[in-house]
């Protein structure tokens, strides 16, 4: 059924935020961060300057790491692109970290150093889906 459940991860994020003395689960979205940095499908290939290259090869891998949701890479352009992840619950931890994430990989992957992303709906606010505009 997974890896590992959900809803203990999430937790565990909560648990390490209160730890920490941290708001706003900056201690997610760092972990995000730094997770971009070791995808290894993303290794040894010229392809990852490419932002919308990297963006579609994580939607290809998503099921390689989650057993819920689905993700979409639409509105693409010459400056940004919006990543958005459906049929999924919400969990407020989870996305912080996939902030991160796009941000690290776009930013430490890509080299795109002001490359920015931000949420603009989510499942946890009664959103559909949760969006993430990612421009660079």
């Amino acid at each position: 059924e997974g890896w590992y459940p959900f809803d203990w991860y999430v937790h565990s994020l909560d648990i390490i935020e209160l730890l920490v003395k941290k708001n706003g689960y900056s201690v997610a979205s760092r972990i995000g961060y730094k997770r971009s940095q070791n995808v290894g499908f993303l290794k040894n290939t010229d392809a990852v300057k490419d932002p919308v290259w990297v963006l579609k090869k994580v939607q290809k891998n998503w099921t390689m790491y989650y057993n819920f949701g689905a993700v979409h890479v639409q509105n693409v352009s010459d400056t940004g692109a919006d990543y958005i992840i459906s049929d999924y619950a919400g969990a407020r931890p989870f996305c912080e970290r996939m902030n991160g994430f796009l941000k690290g990989l776009l930013r430490e992957v890509t080299g795109l150093k002001e490359a920015t992303v931000e949420e603009t709906s989510c499942r946890c606010r009664g959103d559909d889906s949760c969006k993430f505009e990612i421009r660079w």
